[in-house]
């Protein structure tokens, strides 16, 4: 009986926690990522809109960068959030955090 509470409570923990994903303008998508992991996800290639997007958690910050890192070149932010958009050129990252 307690082992079968314990499984269902890292489940629940697992399935709370949600997962992000950044799409470009034609369609093309991330693999989706952990919304706490707090890691740089990308890129998605383009020109047009890019979406980045939260599924299944709680709003925070989100933001899309144009460099790989996720430091330097912030082209959309959103506190509070679980949807970001950038209309411009890619390459371009994106972090929950």
């Amino acid at each position: 009986m307690q082992f079968k509470s314990l499984v269902l409570s890292v489940f629940v923990a697992t399935a709370s926690a949600g997962y992000v994903q950044l799409c470009g303008p034609q369609g093309t998508c991330t693999d989706t990522g952990d919304a706490n992991d707090n890691t740089c996800i990308g890129p998605i290639n383009g020109n047009g809109k890019f979406t980045f997007q939260a599924h299944d958690t709680s709003s925070k910050m989100m933001s899309i960068f144009t460099d790989k890192g996720c430091w330097n070149n912030n082209v959309a932010t959103c506190d509070d959030c679980t949807s970001v958009t950038y209309n411009g050129k890619g390459p371009v990252w994106a972090i929950f955090h």
